[in-house]
């Protein structure tokens, strides 16, 4: 008879069970309400499930990137300008705002211009 389990792992002990369940990208747990300004490392394109490509944003001294939404894209391109090579090495600031997603208010990553406050990894 074969399991329907590929592989079992080792059984655990004293673990935060939050940890397996960590995402890839910046959410609004990860920022501090009142902003914190992190230096853009790269700019790469990403694709998401049903989704057109879209913009990911890589800081320096970080693991987690932002996926760029139709919102903080804009707010990029007011700061910077449309070409993504000026956006290379500039500082922003991340902060949460109240947004609304599938219509529920819930806590959401927004972008403004960097503000005088020490920068993550500096």
């Amino acid at each position: 008879m074969t399991s329907r389990f590929r592989k079992r792992g080792e059984e655990v002990k004293d673990m935060d069970a939050t940890d397996m369940y960590q995402s890839q990208w910046l959410t609004a747990e990860d920022v501090e309400e009142k902003g914190v300004n992190v230096q853009i490392e790269k700019i790469k394109t990403v694709e998401l499930q049903d989704q057109p490509k879209k913009l990911e944003l890589h800081f320096v001294n970080m693991n987690k990137t932002l996926v760029l939404n139709a919102t903080n894209g804009k707010k990029m391109i007011e700061l910077f300008g449309k070409n993504t090579d000026d956006w290379d090495e500039k500082v922003i600031c991340l902060f949460v705002e109240e947004t609304e997603f599938k219509g529920k208010k819930v806590p959401g990553v927004r972008i403004r211009k960097a503000e005088p406050i020490t920068i993550i990894g500096a």
